[in-house]
């Protein structure tokens, strides 16, 4: 995005029996939407979605197909490559897609300038479906993570038959629990549903190196900073600046024993439903302190 280029600056969106929706970031109006349709002529709601690197096509995700749109013409119009899983989740370098499945494989493809896919390889390590990747600055490495998986996992994609480096977090349900990594590659930051933000410094680790197989129990983390009492579940680091934005919340089920029991408990877990927040961090990669700049949201 590039505020003094209007055009630029907006967001895609997918969900339950609806297309593919770009949205405008000044006022929040609805610009266009992409439709994919199957073999029955039925429009199918994509799983996820992306721009390819220069934004010029959307990369939509289905549970068998990946479709590909033309950004200036919307509507049903799109060019399809056949999948053998569902794509959960993408990552693009240049002319590299990843794309992760519920299966718990990652998938690599060579994407060309007429928008055609050429496998490269598969990727197995995880022990729940992908849920996020991303690359590192240099395009080298993948950085990816899964549901009730405790690990990230770091692929050198020019020996990705297994992962180069492994790092630990707190991931106990099936909810998307993000991370990031700073622009200048030095930071990976992650949430988790303990609430931690854990961050891994170059400087004092070196994550990107290959794994020890004596230290796959040790957790190597640089920094951690217990920022919320509920699950951290999204990170994002400026791109320009030291801050940092935090999102927490999740679902949480009362027990209905404990609920008609004792009606103290009942209220506490009540209390607990309600933390839910997006927070802003400031000082963030220039002395790695944690300070609490703006709470955005509150619900």
């Amino acid at each position: 995005m590039n505020s003094c280029i209007p055009e630029t600056c907006c967001w895609l969106t997918t969900r339950k029996n609806a297309p593919v929706q770009m949205w405008d970031a000044f006022d929040g109006s609805l610009r266009c939407s992409y439709r994919g349709f199957n073999s029955l002529d039925e429009m199918e709601p994509a799983i996820s979605v992306s721009f390819n690197i220069d934004g010029s096509r959307i990369i939509a995700g289905y549970k068998k197909v990946l479709r590909t749109f033309d950004v200036e013409r919307p509507g049903r119009e799109f060019a399809e490559h056949k999948i053998n899983s569902p794509a959960s989740c993408f990552a693009t370098n240049s002319n590299l897609l990843a794309v992760g499945s519920w299966n718990t494989s990652i998938n690599l493809f060579n994407v060309n300038e007429m928008g055609c896919y050429k496998s490269i390889g598969k990727m197995h390590g995880h022990s729940g479906g992908v849920t996020h990747m991303k690359f590192t600055p240099d395009g080298i490495r993948l950085v990816s993570g899964g549901r009730k998986d405790h690990r990230l996992l770091i692929w050198d994609i020019r020996y990705y038959r297994r992962p180069l480096n492994i790092l630990s977090r707190v991931v106990d349900t099936n909810q998307r629990v993000y991370f990031d990594i700073s622009p200048c590659g030095r930071y990976l930051v992650t949430g988790g549903t303990d609430g931690m933000l854990k961050v891994w410094d170059m400087n004092k680790v070196n994550w990107y190196s290959s794994l020890d197989v004596t230290d796959v129990e040790k957790d190597n983390v640089s920094y951690t900073f217990p920022l919320h009492k509920d699950c951290c579940n999204s990170v994002s680091i400026h791109p320009f600046r030291p801050i940092l934005a935090t999102g927490s919340g999740q679902y949480h089920f009362k027990d209905p024993v404990l609920a008609i029991s004792d009606e103290n408990e009942t209220n506490s877990v009540e209390e607990k439903c309600n933390h839910g927040a997006l927070e802003v961090w400031k000082n963030f990669g220039a002395s790695v302190r944690n300070q609490k700049f703006f709470l955005a949201i509150t619900r």
